[in-house]
């Protein structure tokens, strides 16, 4: 098995197995307690999710693009990643009573400081997780975040069921981020030194302060959203609309995720090599849509069933929300292949303009829909994300000369395809009334279809899926 399938097979393992274990937990510890104490960690997040974009920096991303890298490097990373985190911590620390004041939720004062600890301990883990990507090595990876999932999970689900409610979420992710870097450390056999090079730190931000420039307005984006929702509407809106969005991410970023930072680092090698960079890049981008699209359609289309059968009747009101995010979600694999792969080539500038020009777009129709209400704003999302993937196409045809038409071609017969199936699987649940055998009928014929319809229409993928089911049949 050569190096390159390693890295699928377990970043398969690594992404499919952690995102599935989190997902059940979600769904027992969401049964457990309420959505607006969903939506009070969400009011803490914003924050949070700011401050890990500065302890990143980009680093990760420059280190892995570069090709000279010593280990130095990983030693100025690491101090970086550390330093940034403590700063940060002591900023919420302080701040944490005026956080709570702003939204008139006292309780937050305490929470914002306990969350914050998991920034502490997830910045101890960026440079042993950009290690491994750089030696493909995401065997060490997923048993790292498995067994810390399993153990985080089993501690949050206890403490859901003495009625903990939201402590019950935080004490879940802190444990989850402690864990996680003690294994890796443990793991990896990589041990830090304290030796920082101000050379290192200097190379290595130039390309990672124009990934960080643009990172900061898509979070400053996402995170204003959820900080106005939860200011002017209820904490229950909030967790409605940041669940949807949360579980209609899932397919999505389990699938890109599994694929990209497995094809990053090749990317990387071959971007000098633009004929075989548009032969991996359509292979790759195919593969991720033939999954995710059906997903999506599934979830999109039967989200009240699901939202019933997975997490009883108080959340129905999250439904409309996951069907709308179903749609955002599905531009996603083809702008985050695009942007990878013209990061590949180096040009972070031309992606750091792109994004202002999204950026731009996006609070623009945020501050259009915002005072219609909160579904106006997930629609809103939906053009904001349409328009996006045309600019990350225009960024490929800029960046490597592949036409608008040319990369369309390499997903719209499976989007078709897509779109065909579960309009015929939707009209065949019409006369039924059981949530769970709409969500069991309605996905079975879709699959089905869509299944169908690549042997039919002789998808080149038809042998990977042959593959598949001919390593399931012999076990």
């Amino acid at each position: 098995m050569s190096k390159v399938t390693k890295g699928f097979f377990w970043s398969a393992v690594d992404y499919v197995s952690v995102q599935t274990i989190q997902f059940l937990i979600s769904i027992i510890i969401a049964r457990l307690v309420t959505p607006s104490a969903y939506g009070v960690i969400v009011m803490v997040q914003v924050f949070v999710s700011f401050a890990q974009l500065f302890i990143d920096g980009g680093l990760k991303n420059a280190l892995i693009q570069k090709k000279d890298r010593t280990e130095i490097d990983f030693y100025t990373m690491f101090i970086f990643n550390l330093g940034v985190a403590l700063f940060f911590y002591a900023v919420l620390f302080i701040t944490a009573p005026y956080i709570a004041d702003f939204y008139n939720q006292p309780v937050l004062a305490d929470l914002t400081r306990v969350i914050g600890l998991s920034m502490v301990l997830s910045s101890l883990s960026i440079t042993q997780l950009a290690r491994l990507q750089i030696l493909l090595d995401f065997k060490t990876q997923a048993k790292a975040r498995v067994f810390s999932v399993i153990i985080s999970g089993i501690v949050g689900i206890g403490c859901a069921c003495h009625g903990m409610e939201v402590w019950a979420l935080v004490i879940q992710g802190v444990v989850g981020a402690f864990v996680t870097s003690v294994l890796l450390m443990y793991y990896s056999r990589w041990i830090p030194r304290w030796r920082f090079s101000y050379r290192s730190f200097k190379h290595l931000a130039k390309f990672g302060s124009k990934l960080l420039f643009g990172n900061i307005l898509t979070m400053f984006y996402i995170q204003i959203t959820n900080l106005i929702i939860g200011k002017v509407y209820t904490p229950a809106q909030l967790a409605y609309y940041n669940r949807g969005f949360t579980l209609s991410q899932l397919p999505s970023a389990a699938i890109v995720g599994v694929i990209s930072q497995t094809v990053f680092p090749i990317y990387c090698e071959l971007q000098s090599d633009k004929g075989n960079l548009w032969v991996a890049y359509n292979k790759y981008m195919r593969l991720s849509c033939l999954i995710i699209f059906p997903i999506l359609s599934i979830v999109g289309v039967f989200a009240f069933p699901l939202t019933i059968v997975l997490l009883t009747e108080r959340w129905a009101g999250m439904a409309e929300y996951l069907s709308v995010f179903c749609l955002v979600f599905s531009f996603y694999p083809i702008f985050t292949n695009g942007g990878q792969i013209v990061m590949a080539v180096g040009r972070a500038g031309l992606l750091a303009k792109a994004v202002v020009v999204k950026r731009i777009i996006a609070f623009s129709l945020l501050v259009v829909t915002l005072p219609v209400g909160v579904k106006a704003v997930a629609w809103g999302l939906v053009l904001s994300n349409f328009l996006e993937m045309i600019i990350s196409m225009y960024c490929v045809r800029k960046a490597l000369g592949y036409s608008f038409r040319s990369q369309l071609f390499v997903v719209s017969d499976i989007a078709l395809l897509s779109i065909a199936s579960i309009c015929i699987a939707w009209a065949s649940t019409l006369f039924l009334d059981n949530p769970f055998l709409i969500i069991l009928s309605g996905s079975m014929v879709c699959v089905t279809l869509f299944i169908s319809g690549m042997y039919l229409l002789k998808f080149k993928e038809r042998e990977f899926v042959n593959q598949i089911i001919h390593k399931v049949l012999n076990k």
